[in-house]
């Protein structure tokens, strides 16, 4: 029973982490590539989730040296609110952004963002993920993020276009005829699609305060909206985090209980009021938070697995007391049975040395009376004998 109870733990263990661990992952697309110096090409920021998600945060490195980023496009992103807006240093080499989708993202792979840049010169360059965080639309920021996997692109000298000489040109003589076709009209060029603008705060700035539900710590806030999307923002002291989403009721409130995922630490909290139509607010004032317990560091891996020892050690603990008291059910009655026989032969010994005595007290003979007196002393012998071999059953 220990054994099957171990494995079940561990086969547990083994086929639920992955889901967590690894369930969302960021890539750059297409993972390699050759250009040529100065020659512009893009590269689209991917994330990839097996469970709905709502928030995107990643910071990206371009090795100045070689790469120059020109431009940051967010058409067609999965993300539809930024916390963050896109923004480049083209002197340091970095795009960083924080984005959300109200409401979720169901599992899927789409686009984060396209970057344009360019080579400086030849040789070759490494874009990777200096940090990134993806959350599960789960009500606790929980962090999904598993592989950020970046790309190398080799960048290499621009080929010199011949010169044309004047002497070797050739114009080729116009030549007409009374059917030929007219000439095809020039394809005018797709019009460029405008870049998302996301609308600038307007609505008013809801106010929050520390709070309880179930019996657990809360954010409690007031707004003018009803039935709209809250986005609470937890920032830890080493500048990670984390986010959160709920909705405000018919009244324009909300409670929205701290999510058990923060880890031990201070936290800045704001939250902030967001639109269907993409109207937003501000940020709130800010509130300070303490997550103290030390069960807050741990992943639910963790302390499912705590859970299933403690578990375990109860049903062990169960089986031995079970199996102890089934043993002294087995002992008591054992010891019954043989103060039964122990009685049983006890009263049949003094039953028969009884009549022994009835037949002394009668006229028998002298041989008669000496084989009567020395069966007697064998009788109490035997009896002893037989009290000795059941005392020394009942310690075993």
């Amino acid at each position: 029973m220990r054994k099957k109870c171990l494995k079940f733990i561990f086969a547990f263990l083994f086929f639920s982490a992955p889901l967590s661990i690894f369930a969302a992952t960021l890539n750059l697309s297409p993972e390699t590539g050759s250009h040529a110096v100065g020659e512009k090409f893009t590269i689209r920021v991917l994330v990839s989730s097996d469970v709905p998600f709502n928030a995107v945060s990643l910071s990206l490195l371009f090795p100045p040296s070689v790469f120059t980023l020109d431009a940051v496009s967010k058409t067609g992103s999965l993300l539809s609110f930024w916390v963050k807006e896109p923004v480049i240093s083209k002197s340091e080499g970095t795009l960083k952004l924080e984005g959300v989708t109200p409401g979720g993202i169901k599992e899927t792979t789409g686009l984060v963002v396209a970057v344009t840049m360019h080579g400086n010169r030849a040789g070759s360059g490494t874009v990777s993920f200096l940090s990134g965080q993806i959350l599960a639309n789960d009500g606790e920021g929980t962090n999904i993020t598993g592989d950020m996997v970046g790309a190398k692109y080799t960048i290499v000298e621009a080929k010199a276009k011949p010169a044309v000489t004047p002497e070797l040109m050739i114009t080729p003589p116009l030549i007409t005829t009374p059917t030929q076709a007219p000439a095809a009209p020039l394809l005018k060029e797709a019009p460029v699609q405008p870049e998302p603008e996301q609308p600038a705060p307007s609505l008013q700035t809801p106010e929050i305060v520390l709070g309880a539900k179930y019996g657990e710590t809360a954010i409690t806030g007031t707004t003018e909206y009803a039935k709209v999307q809250v986005l609470l923002t937890f920032v830890s002291s080493d500048g990670s985090k984390v986010f959160t989403m709920g909705n405000t009721e018919e009244d324009g409130t909300f409670t929205m209980i701290v999510p058990h995922s923060l880890k031990r630490g201070d936290y800045m909290v704001t939250a902030r009021v967001i639109q269907s139509d993409g109207l937003n607010s501000k940020d709130s004032n800010a509130i300070a938070l303490a997550i103290g317990n030390p069960f807050s560091d741990m992943s639910w891996q963790v302390k499912m697995l705590f859970f299933l020892i403690f578990l375990f050690l109860l049903t062990f603990m169960s089986y031995l007391n079970f199996h102890f008291r089934k043993d002294q059910e087995k002992r008591a009655a054992r010891e019954k049975e043989l103060k039964e026989a122990q009685d049983s032969v006890h009263e049949s010994l003094d039953s028969l040395q009884k009549d022994i005595m009835q037949h002394l007290r009668e006229k028998s003979s002298d041989t008669d009376v000496g084989i009567l007196t020395e069966t007697n002393h064998d009788i109490e012998r035997i009896e002893k004998k037989i009290e000795k071999e059941i005392e020394n059953i009942e310690v075993k």
